[in-house]
């Protein structure tokens, strides 16, 4: 089963970057490689979601391994700062001081230790944050709590709310074909502008179910001690960020698959291609290099539920065509001088447009896991609303 080759690779990468190895750096991508064509051969057993979900982590695992490994300096795998006065602050950045490099068992174990603890936090890092390469343009919060027990109070509410509201619109569209009780009843099988709504509700459900874990690991490693408040930033901004399609992906939707698109991209454009820093082919190659690497990973989850890749082909393909289309009519609007591209007119109307566009694509998306009984199965397989259903028919039994 292709679930039982992904602790294997988590280790075997964990102990290649520890000890920068380049022999194990062979061996980690021959794993991945493995990993990969024997989850498409094999299959994953389980609801299609789930089958989606885990294809684009096993993806997006290797493509990240293949980034630390080839791509990303050397030198840029190592935390930012490092304390020198605390012995556990040098053990984060997997090194000791001067004195520790004397032959002894506790200072080579700490070592040991440390190095190793840095090499699993590479390997689940999705952002990268606090270390050397950490991805500039994070989302921050705009009030975060100074204390620990107050941010992990604002994240577990915040997480039990949002799966409340989940869990009573899944009931609610139980009732509706919308569930897949019907085989032939998808998003796409709808009137135009109920497409559009059901499309900015699965926006919406696709936010929530990315924040859920999250929430509750932040609040977790918070109160352990495992990073402070603003080392846990966002994963998502406010939609009133997102009033064009560039916006929507840069300033608004998640950035967790940058570690994965953006150096084979830069690579490409800056490395293999030379293209000129502010060029046509330096600018828009980018885009078209991260959506195109976003498929891949997307399309491989695709593959693991039995379906077609060509449908997130189309899906990210089709972002640098609107991006491109979006800059030159913004660029002809603001020659033409009939309205500022500032004015709150044309932002509104860019809301109008992101809102429709994004949620047609959406629905176009996540159409043929909803025709596989994307609603039916409880979220992350727990339910208040059931429960309590259950324990009002007992009582009235």
């Amino acid at each position: 089963m292709a679930e039982t080759m992904l602790p294997v690779l988590v280790g075997s990468s964990v102990v290649a970057l520890a000890l920068q190895s380049r022999v194990l750096y062979l061996v980690v991508t021959g794993l991945g490689c493995y990993a990969l064509l024997n989850g498409a051969m094999v299959g994953f057993e389980g609801p299609a979601e789930n089958a989606f979900v885990f294809g684009m982590a096993l993806a997006g695992l290797v493509v990240k391994l293949y980034n630390y490994m080839y791509l990303i300096e050397p030198d840029k795998l190592q935390r930012k700062t490092a304390g020198d006065a605390v012995l556990s602050d040098d053990c984060r950045v997997g090194k000791l001081h001067e004195a520790s490099s004397s032959p002894n068992l506790v200072a080579k174990a700490l070592r040991v230790r440390s190095t190793l603890w840095d090499a699993f936090e590479l390997v689940i890092s999705s952002r990268g944050i606090g270390w050397k390469f950490e991805l500039r343009g994070l989302f921050q919060a705009s009030d975060v709590p100074t204390s620990r027990l107050g941010f992990a109070f604002e994240q577990a509410w915040g997480a039990f709310w949002r799966f409340v509201v989940m869990d009573v619109v899944r009931q609610m569209l139980m009732t509706t074909h919308l569930a897949g009780l019907h085989p032939l009843l998808g998003p796409l099988d709808y009137p135009f502008w109920t497409k559009v709504a059901l499309g900015a509700l699965l926006c919406q459900w696709v936010r929530w179910k990315m924040e859920l874990p999250y929430r509750v690991a932040s609040a977790a490693g918070v109160l352990i001690g495992w990073g402070r408040a603003s080392e846990w930033p966002p994963i998502f901004n406010s939609w009133s960020n997102a009033w064009t399609i560039r916006r929507f992906w840069s300033h608004s939707w998640h950035q967790n698959l940058r570690m994965q698109t953006e150096p084979p991209t830069t690579w490409l454009i800056d490395d293999v291609m030379k293209a000129k820093r502010g060029s046509y082919l330096s600018r828009y190659g980018r885009v078209c290099g991260i959506f195109f690497m976003a498929f891949l990973i997307h399309g491989y989850g695709r593959i693991l539920t039995g379906g077609s890749p060509w449908i997130d082909f189309c899906i990210f393909m089709m972002q640098p065509v609107l991006i491109f289309t979006e800059d030159a009519f913004k660029g002809m609007v603001s020659r033409s001088g009939i309205v500022s591209t500032e004015h709150w007119s044309a932002t509104y109307a860019g809301y109008a447009w992101v809102l429709i566009v994004e949620s047609l694509v959406m629905a176009f998306w996540m159409d043929e896991l909803v025709r596989k009984g994307m609603f039916r199965e409880p979220v992350f397989g727990l339910t208040l609303v059931e429960h309590f259903r259950s324990c009002e028919a007992l009582k009235f039994a």
